[in-house]
């Protein structure tokens, strides 16, 4: 039967036929399929942005544009009230960190690599948090393909939030607000811009740049010039270290006229942006 260009589906449990290896597979997983071809599917393992919506809001969109035959699986995020608008709730912040979202992703990642071994592509994309995380989990699991980075980068993370808090608050501002996190480094009831002083301390305590010097796998980063959440400085710094190291396994794309949605609203500049990204997958070795 041919299937539908476009359908999404959730499913509570495991993505039909993946082994129950991890505690990751056994929450719920997002499963969309894009296209249809003979063959197997190639495989997108997707590591979404932050927040506390559910991650088929992101999952079903993100793609769009994006051509050929892909399963796309994403792992739901813990602790979410559907019932709320904004699905915030006091468990969601306590199972958010950078620790235990690499952790959490990890497990995922490897599930789902065992759970299609059959995929032409396994590429592991990861977009704004989800990018920041993409890199430490393509160094824990072998097996990926390709690696793409969406509106993240590779600074150290205070260097990044510092960047960032700059340009919203000021330089002032910002250095007391990292120094009031840093002064309460496990607080789950301080919030700075919609997240716990837990989880930007976990941020700031991240070194990018050591996970990506032990990837091989062809990288290729996307960065809005006008991202007014995660700074295209990100990017610049993580191809200044790649040259600087010697490696030649990245490839950045800064899009003059793009914010941190990427077109999200636009979908043929999205499309734009996926057709770059198909030839870039159909030309890395």
């Amino acid at each position: 039967m041919k299937r539908p260009l476009f359908a999404a589906v959730l499913i509570v449990g495991l993505v039909a036929s993946a082994p129950a290896a991890h505690p990751a597979a056994a929450t719920a997983t997002v499963e969309v399929d894009i296209g249809d071809g003979p063959g197997p599917a190639n495989l997108i393992v997707f590591l979404p942005g932050s927040g506390c919506a559910p991650v088929i809001n992101q999952a079903s969109t993100f793609f769009h544009g994006l051509a050929g035959h892909w399963r796309i699986v994403a792992l739901e995020k813990p602790g979410l009230d559907k019932q709320l608008r904004m699905g915030c709730t006091p468990a969601f912040h306590a199972a958010t960190d950078y620790p235990a979202l690499i952790d959490r992703q990890s497990r995922f990642a490897a599930d789902m690599l065992a759970a299609f071994p059959d995929a032409p592509k396994k590429v592991l994309v990861g977009y704004s948090e989800g990018g920041t995380v993409a890199g430490f989990v393509a160094a824990r699991i072998p097996g990926f393909t390709h690696l793409i980075v969406a509106a993240a980068g590779a600074m150290p993370g205070e260097m990044e939030s510092r960047v960032s808090f700059t340009r919203m608050v000021g330089a002032a501002a910002a250095a007391r607000l990292i120094a009031d996190i840093k002064a309460a480094p496990e607080a789950l009831d301080r919030f700075a811009f919609g997240d716990t002083y837990r989880y930007w301390a976990s941020l700031f305590a991240l070194e990018p740049m050591q996970a990506y010097r032990t990837l091989r796998l062809p990288i290729l980063m996307v960065h809005g010039e006008r991202d007014g959440v995660v700074p295209v400085e990100t990017t610049r710094y993580a191809a200044a270290e790649f040259a600087a190291a010697g490696l030649t396994n990245l490839t950045v794309r800064y899009l003059p006229d793009a914010g941190h949605g990427l077109y999200g609203a636009i979908p043929a500049k999205r499309a734009e942006i996926w057709a770059g990204a198909r030839a870039w997958l159909d030309a890395a070795p």
